[in-house]
C-alpha cells in the first residue's frame, strides 16, 4: 500500500524527519478557510494515526461546515498555543502552517492576532514586518503550502507554487510517510477530503492543472470510494440570501475596458444574512461576464475591503501585491481599507490590461 512520491513532487526529507520525530503538533490553516484550507484535518488524522498528539486551529465558515469533522480535537480561539498536547518530558509542540500564503493570514487564537495587526500597524505594511517579528507571535516549525507569493516563514518550508492546491501536495507527503513507517495512511477519510481540496481549488479540473493534480486526483480515487456527488453538492450548496445578494451584484457592476468589477456593500450583505466568505463566491458570477480582469469588492467592515482577483490570460499577482495582498498567477487578493483605494486597484487594473496589451503588441 506505500507509494513513492513522482519526481518533480519530492518531499523534502527535513519535512518527513520533523512529523515522524516530533511528539505534538498544533496544525493551523487561514483565515476564511476554504475547502483546500480543510485539507488541515486530514494531516490531523494522519498523524494521530502515527500516534501523535494533535490540534487544529482553523477558520472554517458556516456553509463549509461539513468539511469540519465531528470530533476534531480542534483547539479553540480561548486555548493557549499547545494546551492539552504537552506531557511530562515531551518535546516541544510544533506548529504547522498549511495552505496559508502569508504569516498574518493564519487562524491563530485572537491574542495573537490581535498581535499580527499591531506588527503590521508599527511596521506601516505587512511586508514591511521582519520574519523574527512574526515568529515571536507564534513560531512556525514548517510550511506547507502552493501560493505564489509565499516567501517562506517557517523553518521548514516546502513551498511549490505550480502545486494545483496543498492537498495535492498532502497526497505526496502522505505518501513520503507510508514508505518511511510502512505503514497505509491513505484511508477513505483521509482520500475523500484530499480529494475535495483538489477539486475545489482547480474547479473540478476546468480550470488549468498539471498532470501531477490529476495524478493525485486519481491515486486518491483508487485508495477508497470517494462519493464525488456528495462533494460536488457541499462545495456547490449557497444559502438563500447569496443568490439575493445577486441582485447588489448586478446594480454595482461595472466594465472599464477589459476590467470588470463589482462591490457587495456591508449592509446589503448583513441585510441578506450572508457570511462574508459566501459573499466572495460571487466572483463566479462576475467571472462569467465577458472580460480579462474581474474585481469583486467585499465590503466586511468598515475600513476593511477583502478584494478579489481573477485574471483570464491575464496574470493579477503583482497587482495583489501591489497592495499587500498575494495568491497565485491568475487568482490572488488583498484587503484595502476605503471606497477610494477600493477604485485606486480598479485603475491599477486597468493600467496592468493595457500595459498587458502593449507588451503583447510588441511581441
Amino acid at each position: 500500500m506505500t507509494g513513492q512520491s513522482p519526481q518533480g513532487r519530492e518531499v523534502p526529507a527535513e519535512l518527513t524527519a520533523l512529523l515522524l520525530d516530533g511528539s505534538a503538533f498544533e496544525l493551523v490553516s487561514h483565515v476564511r478557510g476554504d475547502a483546500d484550507a480543510a485539507c488541515v484535518f486530514a494531516l490531523a488524522r494522519v498523524l494521530r494515526g502515527l500516534g501523535k498528539r494533535v490540534a487544529v486551529r482553523h477558520d472554517m465558515p458556516p456553509q463549509l461546515s461539513w468539511l469540519v469533522p465531528a470530533v476534531p480535537a480542534v483547539a479553540d480561539d480561548g486555548g493557549a498555543p499547545g494546551e492539552g498536547l504537552h506531557e511530562p518530558g515531551a518535546g516541544p509542540v510544533l506548529t504547522i502552517a498549511l495552505d496559508t500564503g502569508n504569516y498574518a493570514r493564519l487562524a491563530l487564537r485572537g491574542e495573537e492576532r490581535a498581535r499580527i495587526d499591531a506588527l503590521v500597524r508599527e511596521c506601516g505594511a505587512e511586508r514591511d514586518v521582519p520574519l523574527g517579528r512574526w515568529q515571536e507571535v507564534r513560531e512556525i516549525a514548517c510550511v506547507v503550502d502552493h501560493h505564489l507569493s509565499n516567501q517562506g516563514y517557517g523553518h521548514v518550508n516546502w513551498v511549490v507554487p505550480d502545486a494545483s492546491s496543498t492537498s495535492e501536495l498532502l497526497v505526496w507527503l502522505i505518501l513520503a510517510l507510508e514508505r518511511e513507517t510502512g505503514r497505509a495512511l491513505l484511508d477513505p477519510e483521509v482520500c475523500w477530503r484530499l480529494f475535495a481540496g483538489i477539486v475545489a481549488d482547480v474547479n473540478w479540473f476546468r480550470r488549468p492543472a498539471d498532470a501531477f493534480a490529476h495524478s493525485a486526483a486519481l491515486l486518491l480515487e483508487e485508495r477508497a470510494p470517494i462519493d464525488k456527488e456528495w462533494i460536488a453538492a457541499g462545495l456547490e450548496t449557497r444559502s438563500e440570501g447569496y443568490f439575493r445578494l445577486g441582485e447588489t451584484l448586478r446594480r454595482e457592476f461595472r466594465r472599464a475596458g477589459g476590467v470588470v468589477w463589482s462591490l457587495l456593500d456591508e449592509a446589503s450583505i448583513k441585510s441578506y444574512g450572508v457570511h462574508p466568505d459566501e459573499a466572495a463566491s460571487l466572483l463566479e458570477e462576475l467571472e462569467r461576464v465577458e472580460g480579462s480582469l474581474f474585481v469583486l469588492f467585499v465590503e466586511v467592515a468598515p475600513g476593511e475591503i477583502r478584494v478579489r482577483l481573477r485574471g483570464r490570460g491575464v496574470p493579477v499577482i503583482g497587482l495583489a501585491k501591489a497592495f499587500g495582498g498575494g495568491g497565485h498567477e491568475y487568482r490572488a487578493g488583498a484587503t484595502v481599507h476605503s471606497r477610494d483605494e477600493a477604485l485606486r486597484v480598479v485603475d491599477a487594473a486597468g493600467d496592468l490590461l493595457q500595459n498587458e496589451g502593449r507588451r503583447g503588441a510588441g511581441a
